[in-house]
């Protein structure tokens, strides 16, 4: 992750915030990707090398530790690679420090290159080159990620849901809309479109569902680096000293809900996120800026 992101992400208290709150991707996930690296590896599992580019603490890393022999996690945040060491259950993955930029791997040397929410923070040109250089011949690339989630009581119930929708709209998207990144609204699009590879697809039929509390929501929406942009520029305005955009947001769900009463940690809702991965192998990226 590049900055100004990973300014955010190596502060102390969102590196805990990040840990706890990210969605943890579902097996399917990894499905679909190993799926595409069978088909065109020519190798059998376990293959050699894995690498997580821009890893965070991890929450991505382990889901391809059964297929590969070795998994390494790099991330440019030295305190998100030390989370992510401190929560590592697996003898064949390891973590480093390191830019997506200049990966410090012998080229034609890794399997598999995958990111997880991170591809949009990287610089692309760059970081293609890299992953040309890095990966064997029949080596294979897997970014994927996911925009705003939906958040409701019942995502299946659609009159309760326009009540939803108003409410994380009016205390969240609509303050820190203007800051998100463009390509993950996008779904990779023009990501996908600037691959030069021999072969290239896209999918985008995974999606993570979780009943999650109150709680767990807001401490979600603090891990964002949106979040962080809306407070840097809130910090500048006269609104400084103003509440923040999500303080009225667990009250005016517990209200719509009639769970006024509730703490936080007691109130529970379902959270949907649709994936978008982009697929590609044989990279043909060589020019240094392009």
């Amino acid at each position: 992750m590049l900055a100004p992101s990973s300014k955010y992400f190596n502060r102390d208290d969102v590196v805990k915030i990040y840990q706890q709150h990210r969605p943890q991707y579902n097996k399917d996930v990894s499905d679909k990707i190993m799926e595409f690296v069978r088909k065109h590896h020519n190798s059998e599992e376990p293959y050699d090398l894995a690498v997580d580019v821009g890893c965070g603490s991890g929450q991505a890393t382990s889901l391809f530790a059964s297929h590969f022999r070795e998994v390494i996690g790099i991330d440019c945040s030295h305190r998100q690679i030390e989370e992510a060491k401190l929560g590592n259950k697996f003898l064949n993955i390891s973590f480093l420090v390191g830019d997506a930029e200049a990966l410090p791997f012998k080229d034609k040397s890794i399997d598999l290159i995958f990111t997880a929410a991170a591809a949009h923070w990287f610089n692309l040109p760059k970081f293609l080159n890299e992953a040309s250089r890095i990966l064997k011949p029949d080596g294979c690339m897997g970014l994927f990620s996911y925009c705003f989630p939906k958040v409701g009581r019942s995502l299946k119930d659609a009159e309760s849901q326009k009540i939803d929708d108003a409410i994380m709209w009016n205390h969240v998207w609509k303050h820190i809309s203007p800051n998100p990144p463009t390509e993950p609204m996008l779904k990779y699009a023009n990501i996908f479109k600037n691959i030069k590879a021999k072969h290239k697809e896209r999918n985008d039929e995974v999606k993570i569902k979780y009943t999650w509390t109150l709680e767990q929501i807001v401490g979600l929406i603090k891990s964002y680096s949106w979040y962080g942009a809306y407070l840097d520029m809130k910090m500048k305005s006269v609104e400084r000293n103003s509440p923040n955009a999500i303080d009225g947001l667990s009250q005016a769900f517990k209200q719509s809900m009639g769970v006024e009463h509730l703490q936080d940690s007691d109130v529970h809702l379902e959270i949907e996120w649709e994936i978008f991965i982009v697929l590609a192998t044989g990279l043909n990226h060589t020019g240094q800026n392009e």
